[in-house]
């Protein structure tokens, strides 16, 4: 098994590419590998509560339901926390199942990731 770290940078100002790394994600799990997803930019707008709803890029599933699927396995997805006050997000604006950090949690997840890919 590897563990991946997947790092969002994108959100509803582009639906395709805010959505590739959660699409990406999920295969990656589904291949028996591990996933750490961490967002960053306008990305952090994706865990805010009705948000991922909103998102459906054409030939991908819908973001809410790749969302989910993450969730639901557990995969452990860090929202940087400057960005989010950048943009008026608190924790309490999130869905559940996501948690908040800045650069020394990404850095930790940089430093035992096999693969990092950035989007």
């Amino acid at each position: 098994m590897k563990r991946f770290l997947i790092v969002a940078t994108h959100g509803s100002e582009d639906v395709e590419r805010a959505t590739i790394p959660f699409a990406l994600s999920n295969a990656i799990i589904k291949a028996g590998n591990e996933v750490v997803i961490f967002l960053a930019a306008n990305a952090v707008e994706l865990v805010k509560k009705g948000e991922a709803e909103k998102i459906s890029a054409p030939n991908f599933p819908p973001l809410r339901d790749l969302l989910s699927n993450l969730i639901k396995s557990k995969t452990k997805i860090i929202t940087c926390l400057p960005c989010a006050k950048n943009r008026a997000i608190k924790p309490e604006d999130a869905i559940a199942g996501v948690s908040f950090g800045a650069g020394p949690e990404l850095a930790a997840e940089m430093a035992s990731a096999d693969n990092v890919v950035s989007f």
